[in-house]
């Protein structure tokens, strides 16, 4: 959360915010091919920074995340070959929560634990 694209002094997530963000598989998911979601961890994190990463993402790909959708783009289903590409070019700027994580992780694990991710 100290990188300079996150540690930023978000404003607060409204009621109407943290609902949307509750709801599972209401965003589109990052293009990020090349991520690594297979590696299972259990980790506990502190409740704020939860909330700062949360935030962040929501804040730094809710511009995104808009203009998918108001392309009609945030179902893939039906979606012709260059419209599934407009889309993934668009979800590349998506940041998620768990990319956050995974980043944090990849950066700041104890080198004996990062074999896993490597």
């Amino acid at each position: 959360m100290a990188q300079p694209d996150l540690a930023r002094d978000w404003p607060p997530l409204t009621p109407e915010e943290r609902a949307e963000l509750e709801l599972p598989g209401m965003w589109p998911g990052s293009e990020r091919p090349d991520e690594d979601f297979g590696t299972p961890l259990t980790v506990t994190l502190d409740y704020d920074l939860v909330w700062q990463a949360r935030t962040a993402a929501w804040r730094i790909s809710k511009p995104w995340i808009e203009e998918i959708l108001s392309r009609g783009l945030g179902n893939l289903r039906g979606l012709t070959e260059e419209r599934r590409d407009e889309r993934a070019a668009l979800g590349a700027h998506v940041l998620t929560f768990g990319a956050i994580v995974r980043q944090g992780i990849q950066e700041h694990w104890p080198t004996k634990s990062r074999k896993a991710f490597d």
